[in-house]
């Protein structure tokens, strides 16, 4: 029986492995392309060095962050239902056999 409860636990430890591989690399993928810098006039008409802020870079990587990390949680889930029906199973078994001597 336990090796039917821990029958998926890989899949999940790898979901959560590649939602934190995906966290990390939209934290560095926003910091490298989301910021930077250009040239544009100062208030004294010179140019100079300005700082730009790339929204939609930015906010895609947060989407990438929190949908791998709700792709993981559905997998957490699935796992936990899986767990809890093959208990179940296995107590209606052992209630069947009982009632049966």
């Amino acid at each position: 029986m336990e090796e039917q409860l821990n029958k998926w636990k890989a899949v999940v430890g790898a979901a959560w492995a590649l939602a934190a591989i995906a966290v990390v690399f939209s934290g560095w993928m926003a910091y490298r392309y989301g910021l930077g810098e250009t040239t544009g006039l100062n208030e004294l008409n010179q140019l100079a060095p300005k700082a730009v802020i790339n929204m939609p870079v930015i906010i895609g990587c947060a989407f990438q962050a929190v949908a791998s990390i709700l792709f993981a949680t559905m997998f957490s889930m699935m796992n936990s239902i899986y767990q809890t029906s093959v208990d179940i199973w296995w107590q209606n078994q052992r209630a069947l056999r009982r009632d049966s001597r």
